[in-house]
């Protein structure tokens, strides 16, 4: 029986039809077109709502039970909204695809607790975004959008439902929804040898796979008794009983859509993938690190094989085909010492019967140790642990000629080498013409500087000795934080009793080789303090402008990272390019190189890169000609990521596990992906790069599995502990060439991008948070330093 209102007068029948449609949930939104703007206005305002009882989280005895205080009832509220969870990094994706396909929908995107619409602006939209971060501070804040009844509640990338607890928890318990999604998965079309059997660990996907049925599904009995998915479905499986895999059949059929790579290319034709492998030539560099760690591997196994570890040293093993300051001349002498008192201590076991092979291996490693301790210029450069580069000058008056320690000779020209900080600094110094002429265009008639000129010289960065000083500290500062973050085995001392490893192997008649290592050829005067006074004024300037012209950069001292800089620098201007990398120290060379050679790019990672700022270099590089690079960490490319606009793919190395290479390729090569998509992965040719990537591809023609880790191969690790040290035979000659060229020389001088014109072209979208506080950067002598700001607007 209706109840009349407090006032006495009755309700409109139209207010009793809206009051009825709200509480049955009927979608009158689809017939508005029909509906006259009166009926609309009441409809809209009717809001239908319930009481629910607060269900306590925690299981609580029954004792306990009836002293325990009872939260009110939450009042719900109904719309016909979709609740949209996905990880931090895909809202603008979400968003653009959105805008792409659909036409009029009201979309919401909640990018911090701070920034939440009111409860009507919510009710009304048609799509609410929230990422996963969101998720968990919009549940700890007890935010008003938790007491609303979602039409649908979908859960993007799926995976991560069944492996974060936390998700799970909250989508599972937290969120009343009518309908529950989750989507997941990423189809492809005839992906040249990477269609390869993932690495299931059956046991655990189908316990993951049963918490989504019971906990975020709701799917009874497993909602109400978890156990009996186990009983159920699990054991009867893995027992490999027929009738176990007809019930898992069934029960996946009633609960899972899913779309065959055959559905989808009736639809939509995936553009052609062509993955090449590389293969190329080790430079000087290359070769000295590669055996370098071959005998350090060589050698901790036969000082102590029980408690060598060969894990960790194969996880350097991802830059150490790539960054060649990866160790220092104290490693070597420690290297030698270690090897020192090994013979001393094995002298009779060497010597006598059946000890030909151990004195193979102790002369193995002493010639890796060997090729690096005699490489002078390779000494110079690991001392600040930086990748080397090459300049050349036909005029020798350019500031990296005057500044650099060594300079080599090769094929009738000099090359200053360089580190990429100091070519850095020198590049954005470069870009003011007045500040690198200072010191020649102010002289006055008795050879000094004017006044006011020596001050502004000695400030200056690239002329101050300060700077240099300081250069030199900060190089050994990252020695000794990398060896606060992986210290080395054992502490680096002189051994009392020791036999050196070259007289002892003499005495055995095995020969030891010579190397002309890099040594340099020639090192550069000083700039002259005086300059003539008879030169012309005319003449000084031809000489800036023929400096300008033909002060070039000819190389770096990795052979990939020449390769990547000359492939980036041919393809740019009509591609984009995705580079993927497997190791900090990796990302720092090309992100050096990249900023030499005038790249503009970005670096998407989790190890340094907030969410926020992750999310806005994506929408950058997708919808922005700007930034056409994007180096990408492989470990943060396995959330769903749609980088269609690269048609070029980059492995700095060979990865181990093809599926996850897999998983990164399709970040290019998927839906939506309207070019060829080309992947080059580069490869050391005689090196153990070259070896892994052979044993990867054995397994995978065997339809082996894969494991999940290299030191878990047998035979890779047998390999690995018998390779034979890469060839140094023309080095030995005394034909060293250390340059690893570009294929073109890149200027030296090129325009710089200052930290202005990089934010003013990064895309600007609602899920840039600005809430932390902001940090500034001050150069002191040319070296940046964070420090603190307060935030606009705040006092």
């Amino acid at each position: 029986m209706m109840k009349l209102p407090t006032n006495g007068k009755v309700t409109q029948l139209k207010v009793l039809v809206a009051q009825k449609v709200a509480e049955l949930g009927a979608p009158w939104g689809l017939y508005a077109e029909r509906l006259s703007p009166s009926c609309v206005s009441v409809l809209s305002s009717i809001r239908c709502t319930f009481l629910m009882p607060e269900i306590p989280r925690v299981r609580v005895s029954s004792r306990t039970a009836a002293s325990r205080e009872q939260n009110p009832p939450r009042r719900i509220h109904l719309t016909a909204a979709t609740l949209l969870v996905c990880p931090d990094s895909l809202p603008f994706q979400w968003l653009t695809e959105t805008k792409k396909h659909t036409e009029n929908l009201k979309v919401i995107h909640i990018s911090s607790v701070e920034k939440i619409p009111d409860l009507e602006t919510v009710l009304d939209a048609d799509l609410v975004i929230v990422t996963n971060s969101v998720l968990k501070e919009v549940f700890s804040n007890r935010s008003h959008i938790r007491d609303i009844r979602w039409k649908r509640l979908i859960v993007d990338e799926g995976h991560v439902v069944g492996n974060n607890n936390s998700i799970l928890d909250i989508c599972g318990q937290e969120w009343i929804a009518e309908c529950r999604w989750v989507v997941s998965g990423t189809p492809t079309a005839g992906l040249t040898r990477l269609d390869t059997k993932s690495l299931f660990d059956h046991k655990s996907d189908l316990q993951k796979l049963g918490r989504i049925m019971g906990e975020f599904l709701k799917i009874e009995p497993w909602a109400s008794n978890p156990s009996s998915w186990q009983q159920s479905v699990v054991k009867p499986l893995l027992s490999s009983r027929y009738d176990g895999f007809e019930h898992a059949v069934r029960v996946l059929s009633g609960v899972l859509v899913r779309h065959r790579i055959e559905d989808v290319e009736q639809s939509t034709r995936l553009p052609p993938l062509y993955h090449n492998v590389v293969f190329l030539e080790p430079s000087f560099y290359d070769r000295i690190v590669a055996n370098l760690y071959l005998s350090n591997v060589l050698l901790q196994n036969l000082l102590d094989p029980k408690k060598f570890g060969l894990r960790n040293y194969l996880r350097r093993l991802r830059s150490a085909f790539f960054v060649s300051t990866n160790y220092e001349t104290r490693d070597i002498q420690f290297f030698f010492d270690e090897l020192s008192a090994y013979i001393f201590d094995n002298q009779t076991a060497l010597t006598g019967p059946g000890g030909e092979k151990g004195l193979q291996l102790v002369r193995k490693i002493y010639m890796g140790l060997h090729y690096a301790a005699s490489a002078d210029n390779w000494r110079t450069v690991s001392h600040t642990q930086e990748m080397p580069f090459f300049i050349q000058d036909t005029t020798r008056h350019s500031r990296p000629f005057q500044m650099a320690v060594p300079v080599v000779a090769q094929n009738k020209q000099e090359y200053a080498i360089i580190g990429g900080a100091q070519l850095n600094y020198l590049q954005k110094a470069a870009g003011k013409v007045d500040k690198l002429d200072l010191w020649t265009d102010t002289k006055s008639k008795d050879g000094t500087p004017l006044e006011g000129v020596a001050e502004e010289m000695n400030d200056d960065p690239l002329f101050s000795k300060r700077y240099w000083e300081r250069y030199h500290r900060m190089a050994f500062n990252k020695r000794e934080k990398k060896d606060k973050k992986n210290p080395p085995a054992k502490s680096f001392h002189q051994f009392d009793q020791k036999i050196l490893p070259a007289m002892f192997l003499d005495s055995q008649g095995f020969e030891v080789d010579t190397v002309d290592g890099g040594a340099p050829q020639r090192h550069h005067s000083q700039l002259e303090k005086k300059e003539k006074e008879e030169k012309e004024k005319e003449e000084k300037q031809k000489q800036k402008e023929e400096e300008k012209d033909n002060t070039v950069i000819a190389g770096t001292g990795s052979t990939k990272l020449s390769y990547l800089v000359s492939k980036t620098l041919s393809l740019v201007d009509q591609h984009k390019i995705l580079v993927f990398y497997e190791d900090v120290d990796s990302a720092l060379a090309v992100t050096e190189a990249f900023e030499a050679a005038g790249i503009r790019h970005l670096i998407y990672t989790t190890d340094s890169v907030s969410k926020e700022r992750r999310a806005q270099y994506l929408a950058s590089f997708e919808t922005s000609n700007y930034f056409r690079v994007l180096l990408m960490s492989i470990n943060a490319a396995a959330h769903g990521l749609n980088i269609t606009s690269a048609s070029w793919v980059f492995f700095l190395s060979p990865v181990w596990r093809r599926d996850i290479e897999a998983q990164a390729i399709k970040r290019a090569h998927r839906i939506g992906q309207k070019s060829e998509v080309h992947v080059e992965t580069l490869v050391l040719k005689d090196t153990l790069e070259e070896e892994i990537y052979r044993r990867r591809t054995e397994i995978l023609d065997s339809n082996d599995e894969t494991p999940k880790e290299m030191a878990d191969d047998d035979q890779l690790r047998s390999t690995i502990l018998n390779y034979p040290l890469t060839s140094m035979d023309s080095f030995s000659k005394g034909t060293t060439d250390e340059v690893a060229f570009f294929d073109h020389p890149v200027p030296l001088y090129v325009d710089t991008e200052t930290h202005e014109q990089f934010e003013k072209e990064l895309v600007q979208f609602e899920g840039i948070s600005g809430k932390k506080k902001r940090k500034k950067t001050v150069v002191e002598d040319g070296f940046a330093k964070r420090v603190k700001v307060k935030e606009e607007g705040k006092k």
